[in-house]
């Protein structure tokens, strides 16, 4: 949604997760915080370090205001699957990451009902992609009385 609000003066910067290896992670992260400061306010989606920890969120929101994003259920225990990916996503985490935060966006109810029980200024924006970012192919019938059900998500969601 960056390009929609440079269009009314309001510049990002994104800094996803180049690599998956804990040492390059750890570094990026420790150069987000200090770039952090040239900022006037940080908006977090999902976590830092997803699950891990609230330490760098904690740390971000001494030096600038952070909004957390959450639209997603991360606090949630996963079933089955990877346990790592299960053992990332711990409630306590998460608790500590809404707390700290100057303000909550939640993709839902359900999502807000959650956060307001750890920050009082959570505010429901709805979830939504950018129909332009992701055009509509053709339009295939199926004769099948069964449903074509897509997911867009990670591993994690």
């Amino acid at each position: 949604m960056l390009p929609l609000l440079e269009k009314h003066g309001i510049t990002g910067v994104v800094s996803p997760l180049t690599s998956r290896r804990p040492a390059d992670i750890l570094r990026q992260r420790r150069a987000d915080l200090a770039q952090a400061r040239e900022f006037d306010v940080v908006f977090v989606q999902k976590g830092i370090l997803p699950g891990i920890s609230a330490l760098f969120e904690q740390r971000l929101a001494a030096v600038r205001p952070v909004v957390f994003d959450m639209d997603d259920a991360i606090w949630l225990p996963r079933r089955g699957g990877n346990p790592v990916l299960r053992w990332l996503h711990r409630e306590s985490s998460v608790q500590r990451a809404l707390r700290c935060a100057r303000a909550v966006v939640a993709g839902n109810s359900f999502l807000a009902d959650y956060a307001r029980q750890f920050n009082p200024n959570v505010t429901v924006i709805p979830s939504a992609i950018d129909p332009l970012r992701y055009p509509q192919s053709a339009i295939r019938h199926s004769h099948s009385a069964v449903p074509t059900i897509g997911w867009i998500g990670s591993r994690t969601t």
